[in-house]
């Protein structure tokens, strides 16, 4: 069964370090980020403009090696948004274009080339009939546009029920998808998801320098205004969102701050800077 943070859509140690930026404002919260072996990185959402036939909704790639579809949908709702839900083909392309390059992709190994692409807002329900029953979205409605990939949904796969959607092509990168179950295991692992916001979400703060040595982290970031007041948090694994401050909230008057900490022994995790206030 699914669980995950309810959303309304009308309105890890050892050198791999994890960095979150976010910037909240009004009490929306916003994800960007950069990661030092490639697990966390996230570019500048894209708009679907209403101009254009679109909702004007915002919709942004982030790459997270390893990460399970509950914990994506869960970081994606405390991102401010929620996993990308599709509806039409130029929504489709739109929210695939944020994920096409080869860092969301996961490449097999053998002669299929079969590529793992992100995880998308999509889930079946219990007990539904396999393997193309029950197919909902997370913001409640029921598919009515699909883009499977051929031979797809099967179902099942080696036993387990795959009820989660994502991205996924025999071929090249393409906005095909797949059905798969949420912990899958480091030889299929996801590489990211596609988050989806209903307005713009604020500038985040834009992480510039990150590194671990000797026990040593030290993160380094761009102020989003004049002046701003910043915190520094951790949380044990993506997706959860019991986010604790390990660093005093100060206010560095400065185009480019620097923070520094002595990591505890195996710790592990993910680190993100937010700003509490700017101006």
């Amino acid at each position: 069964m699914k669980t995950f943070s309810t959303i309304n859509k009308t309105r890890p140690h050892n050198q791999r370090v994890s960095v979150l930026a976010s910037l909240v404002v009004l009490s929306l919260a916003v994800v960007a980020g950069v990661m030092v072996d490639g697990v966390v990185e996230a570019a500048p959402p894209v708009e679907w403009p209403v101009a254009a036939g679109g909702n004007g909704h915002y919709y942004e790639g982030v790459c997270v090696t390893g990460i399970t579809w509950t914990a994506a949908s869960n970081a994606a709702v405390e991102a401010g948004g929620y996993l990308a839900t599709i509806t039409s083909s130029n929504e489709n392309q739109v929210a695939f274009s944020t994920v096409n390059t080869n860092r969301f992709w996961h490449l097999l190994s053998g002669a299929s080339k079969e590529m793992i692409g992100p995880w998308l807002g999509g889930y079946q329900l219990p007990n539904s009939v396999e393997p193309a029953g029950g197919w909902v979205w997370v913001d409640g409605p029921a598919f009515s546009y699909t883009s499977w990939d051929r031979s797809e949904p099967t179902g099942f796969a080696q036993g387990i029920d795959e009820n989660s959607l994502q991205y996924h092509s025999h071929t090249n990168r393409a906005p095909t998808w797949n059905d798969s179950w949420d912990t899958l295991p480091a030889v299929w692992y996801c590489y990211g998801y596609v988050v989806e916001y209903n307005q713009k979400p604020p500038q985040a703060p834009t992480v510039t320098s990150i590194s671990a040595t000797n026990g040593i982290l030290s993160l380094g970031w761009q102020q989003v205004g004049a002046s701003a007041s910043y915190q520094v948090e951790s949380v044990a694994s993506l997706g959860q969102t019991n986010w604790l401050p390990i660093a005093p909230t100060n206010q560095w008057p400065v185009t480019t701050n620097i923070w520094s900490s002595l990591l505890a022994t195996n710790e592990s995790g993910f680190f993100r800077v937010k700003a509490l206030w700017t101006y």
